[in-house]
């Protein structure tokens, strides 16, 4: 049954409830761990039944504002013709003004390892300033997209750097951020950044994987290689295969 906000005084079932002890109550104790089995059921009964109640009001009193605002709009305008309701303008240079371009894209502040600013961005992003950008000139130069990024907007506007998207990246990865904190830090839309991650990492396989992941092949190379796991305890699997 759904109940207004009119009819609450005169609703079958009044808010109130009736202990074991037939005392009439109108609130709800401050513990319900107190109560017998028969107080507790009629409790939650009377609080499922107060919500129902006070969610039934909500929603009169917004239909009332929303009839409230009809008639308002249509005072403001006797001749019935329409209001044009206010769009949301999308800014396509939101993103020069982003924290990450003015910090890490267009300034150098980082460059040294050794300062402060240094340190922050390798925590951050899991690698040096200077390997961030060194991959993002061989991104460019490789062109790993296919010319698919940093071109002319529709209207001639210069397209979003790849920088900001390689940053994304690095962040999701190094940190777990999901692509909403990531647009409010870039400028850039979430759908954007989840577009570019998926090609990113296929093309960090094909590019960076045969170029810095080698394996080793003879004894000699094995064995340098061997030293962490040996710190480890598992320098005998390596006689093991031999």
């Amino acid at each position: 049954m759904q109940i207004h906000s009119k009819d609450v005084a005169a609703a079958v079932k009044p808010l109130v409830w009736v202990d074991s002890q037939g005392r009439v109550q109108t609130e709800a104790p401050s513990s319900l761990f107190s109560l017998g089995v028969v107080d507790f059921v009629k409790v939650l009964d009377f609080l499922f039944y107060r919500r129902h109640v006070r969610r039934a009001e909500d929603d009169e009193q917004r239909n009332d504002r929303f009839e409230e605002e009809e008639e308002d709009e249509e005072e403001a305008d006797p001749g019935g013709v329409a209001t044009p309701k206010k769009t949301c303008v999308y800014d396509p240079t939101k993103w020069q003004h982003s924290y990450w371009h003015r910090t890490y894209v267009v300034s150098d502040k980082c460059k040294n390892r050794q300062s402060q600013a240094g340190k922050l961005f390798r925590r951050r992003f899991r690698l040096p300033w200077e390997t961030f950008r060194k991959l993002v000139i061989d991104i460019r130069e490789e062109d790993w997209f296919d010319g698919r990024y940093e071109g002319k907007t529709a209207i001639g506007l210069p397209g979003i750097p790849i920088d900001l998207y390689v940053l994304g990246s690095l962040r999701y990865l190094g940190r777990g951020w999901t692509f909403d904190d990531i647009a409010e830090s870039t400028g850039v839309s979430e759908e954007s950044h989840r577009v570019f991650l998926k090609l990113f990492c296929k093309k960090c396989r094909e590019h960076l994987y045969p170029k810095w992941v080698k394996w080793p092949s003879t004894d000699e190379e094995i064995k340098s290689s061997m030293n962490e796991f040996s710190m480890a305890g598992t320098w005998h699997f390596y006689y093991t295969f031999l």
